[in-house]
Order: C-alpha cells, then structure tokens, then sequence
C-alpha cells in the first residue's frame, strides 16, 4: 500500500515567524504554507501546487524536508528561499516571509528566456499570450520592453453554452451555427479584464486545441469530424488582430500550427515549455483539462496523443471547476471525510474528485472495478451541509476519464519503445493533482515521487515564451518538424486497452 508521508506526525515543533515574531505550534512533518495559510491567512497563489513561487519564504534555522524539482524550477532556490508549499518541518524552525508576496498566477513556471522580439511583426508596446482553452480563456498582458508581466487573468469560454466539449461544437458548427464571435467575445472580455488601454497591445499570440483554432477563424472544420481528424490550419498565421475579429487597432495577431489531429498549438507550447525548462527526457507530459493532451518527448521525437477526459472529471459530482469555492482535496482520517477547501465549497475541483474516488479506493469502499460496497446503496456522502456525494454514476465517468489519459500514455510508450523517466503535469485542471491519487487509480504510469513534476498552465508559458523570445519561437518550429500525432482511435488494440484502464489501479510498464 502507498504511503502518503513518510514523516512522523508524533511530535510537536514550533515555527517562529518572521518579521512578525509570532510562535506556532506544529507537528512534525507538516506542510509550512499549510500552516501559514490556515494560522496568519498567508497566500497560496497556485494552490499549493508548487509552480507560481508566490509562496516562497527564507529559512533562517532548522531542518525542512529536502527541496523539490518544482523549487528550483521556480528559482527560489537560486534566490536563498523555500516554496512553503512544498516545504515540511522537521524540527523548530525559524521563517522569514517576505513582505511583499506575487499575485496569483494563472500560468505556470517560466523559464528563463533571454528577452529577444526581433522575430515579432510589431514590438513596440505590450503584448498578448492567449490560451484559448475549450472551458477557460487565460491571458498574460506583457511589457515587452522589459519581458515584464504587467497582469494574468481568465475568463469563461463563452462557447460553454453552445456545448462542453469539442464534439457538440464541432457538430453544432457543421449545422451552419457560427461559433467564432463566440470566441472572440471570451477574448475581449480577458483584454478588458486585463487592460483598459488597448491601444497599446501591439502583439498577439493565441495558441489553441485544432478545433478551437478552427472555429476562431472560421475555417472549415468538417476535416476534424472524422479520421484522420486532419486540423485545417497547418501553417503559422500572421495577420492584423482585426481580420479575426479583435478590437486591437495596433495589434499584429500571430496563431501557430496543429500538430495534428486535435493536438493544436496548445500542445506544442506545452513541449516548448517542458524544453525550455530542461526537464529531463525522457519524460511525459500530461495536460489535464477538457481536451486532455498527452505527450512522449524521447528528444529525437515527440509523439502526441489527445484523450477527451476533462468533461468526465469537471461535470459530475457537483463538479464546479477551478474556483475557490470547491474541494480539491479529500481524505479519510479517524473514521470521518476531511476536505480541502477555501471556502465554503459548491462541490468538488478534478483534483478533488480524483482524490475522493482514490482515497475511496485505498480504505476499500469501492474495489478496482470501480464498484461501491452495497451497503452505501449507490452514493457515498462527502459532506451534509451543503450536500456533497460521490455517486455510482460519477466513479463510473471518472474510470472513464482515466482510462483515456491510461490509453494514450499506453499506446505512445509502446509506439516509441520508451519508457518515461518523469511524469509532467500541466494545465489549471491538474494543478491540485496529488501523486499519490494519480498514481492508485493508475492515471499516470510508475515513477518515483520525486520525478513527478506539476508546472501549471504551460500552454499559456509556451504562449508567452515565444513571444519574448526568438530563441523559443525558432524551438517551436524545430518542434513542429519532429512532432507527430499518434490517432489512438486507429489502433488495432485501443479497444483491449481501453478496458484495462477502466480498471482503478497502480499501473505496470
């Protein structure tokens, strides 16, 4: 059985906090942004997730537990600090936390670029990363002068209401309805959110799944409704912001190519990240959301896969999405459901579903076929007041979910022969993804703790990447070059493979 911490929780410590000279009592092994959080209201921008470094503190004395991938990939490290959120007391320890604490993040972590934007049309005022996602628009305002980040935020997609998931829109589009203004309408709302002097935004960059690009420029989509699912915009696009339909005067609008099938360019800002990162290959790259991608990069190729597991996790069990009011987390301790969240909750995160039906699974109230003990007459009750359960039905759809994200990831390591030494997850959606519930329901394939490595939204930090730097624009079109989308629904054994990952277990390679 895997064992969540493998520190003991028998005895007291005390934090000592700086500048503020307050004193709390801990226990060992517990978690510094944890207790910071819940003490003194102390921010945790990401959630917890260890990929913003909006938490980073100074340890001034005392033993922690040792630093994580994530940490140095933020560069607290370099910087002499700690991410409290990945931090653990080990003894009484002193911290100094800074006065001044990041905003939140909607991104994830940026690598280190030197800022070059000789390769943009137009440099000379702000710029504009965009991930058009299927559920969320997310946008990063940037100086590019100086590479500085200026304001993140998001906005619901718009097209939510013409359907959750790819296939309705592509459907509904095919009936002659037109889905584009929708879209535009999701970005003008971020840029209004995010500026109120457009006029200064002289560079775009939108990077999207196939289907969304289609859509956003109104080209013909019928290619992607049945196989080979071939993505109609197969080359880099530059045009005046205003020829697609964005009020940006002074905006020159650059959209990069598919991969292929519903892979778009959200997935290569994905890879383009990951690269620049230095993560090690071979590694595996999930990202988690509506239209999940899943990427092998061996170095010398890099397979793609898409598997439409987000709906399965967000809709169900009262799922409510990335909002503060929601679980993220669940547990079972001394015989009671003990959730994690910041508000009172209006139902269950992904990551909180995720981990209900693993924990689920780990104190034996359902077994690896997903079934519930009988006793519970079909639903299992999280929380009274208000009402949140886990029904049969809500298991049923998350076995389904995984078992997509279990195929490709199957079916790329058997097309390349290789085995991943790291397991990336990326995207808003798995930011709160525990490694332990990941790993027993058999959502990702064996590693170790240590190689299992949350980034955040790396679609948008891809975006952003290639705007601010030539160097990661020219990578992306090295990427291009070497990328090839693998169509899961043409192989022979996708079936068998598919029944197996019904099956919630820890995974064999």
């Amino acid at each position: 059985m895997f064992k969540r911490s493998s520190y003991c929780k028998c005895c007291r410590m005390r934090i000592k906090i700086l500048p503020s000279n307050v004193d709390l009592e801990v226990e060992r092994g517990e978690i510094i942004g944890e207790v910071l959080s819940r003490e003194l209201g102390f921010p945790l921008p990401c959630g917890g997730a260890g990929f913003c470094g909006g938490c980073a503190v100074r340890i001034i004395e005392g033993e922690v537990s040792e630093p994580r991938i994530e940490e140095a990939l933020s560069g607290a490290l370099e910087r002499g600090m700690r991410l409290a959120c990945m931090t653990r007391v080990l003894s009484d320890v002193v911290v100094e936390i800074p006065e001044i604490v990041p905003t939140a993040s909607v991104s994830g972590i940026m690598p280190k670029l030197e800022l070059d934007t000789s390769h943009l049309p137009n440099a000379r005022g702000l710029g504009l990363a965009v991930d058009l996602g299927t559920t969320n628009i997310v946008g990063s305002l940037i100086e590019l002068s100086s590479g500085k980040v200026i304001a993140e935020s998001f906005v619901r997609n718009p097209q939510i209401a013409k359907g959750s998931d790819l296939i309705t829109r592509i459907e509904r589009a095919m009936r002659g309805e037109d889905m584009g203004p929708l879209a535009v309408e999701g970005i003008e709302s971020l840029i209004s959110k995010l500026t109120g002097d457009r006029e200064r935004i002289c560079s775009l960059i939108i990077v999207a799944n196939s289907v969304m690009q289609a859509l956003l420029l109104d080209l013909d989509i019928r290619s992607l409704s049945s196989a080979p699912f071939d993505p109609p915009l197969k080359d880099w696009l530059t045009v005046p912001a205003l020829e697609i339909g964005i009020e940006l005067p002074e905006a020159i609008a650059i959209i990069p190519p598919a991969i292929g099938g519903f892979a778009g360019s959200d997935a290569l800002a994905d890879v383009v990240t990951t690269r620049l990162l230095g993560i090690g290959i071979p590694y595996l790259l999930i990202d988690l959301g509506t239209n999940s991608e899943v990427v092998l990069d061996t170095g010398d190729s890099v397979l793609v896969a898409t598997a439409p597991a987000g709906s399965a996790f967000e809709m169900n069990a009262g799922g409510v999405g990335g909002i503060e009011e929601a679980v993220s987390e669940v547990r079972f301790e001394d015989g009671r459901w003990k959730l994690k969240y910041l508000r009172r909750p209006l139902g269950l995160t992904g990551s909180g579903l995720i981990s209900a039906v693993a924990e689920m699974l780990r104190i034996g109230f359902i077994d690896e076929s997903g079934r519930m003990r009988r006793e519970f007459k079909g639903s299992i009750s999280l929380l009274e007041d208000p009402r949140i359960e886990i029904t049969q039905r809500d298991i049923r759809e998350v076995q389904k979910g995984v078992s997509a994200i279990y195929s490709a990831w199957r079916i790329l390591i058997d097309e390349a022969s290789i085995e991943p030494e790291r397991v990336v997850i990326a995207g808003t959606f798995g930011s709160n993804l525990k490694y332990e519930d990941a790993l027993r329901i058999g959502l990702i394939p064996p590693v170790p703790e240590g190689n299992f490595i949350s980034i955040g939204n790396s679609a948008l930090t891809g975006a952003k990447s290639m705007m601010m730097s030539r160097r990661a624009y020219e990578l992306a079109k090295g990427i291009l070059r070497i990328a090839r989308h693998i169509d899961l629904t043409g192989k022979q054994n996708f079936p068998d493979i598919f029944i197996e990952g019904l099956m919630l277990r820890e995974r064999r390679l």
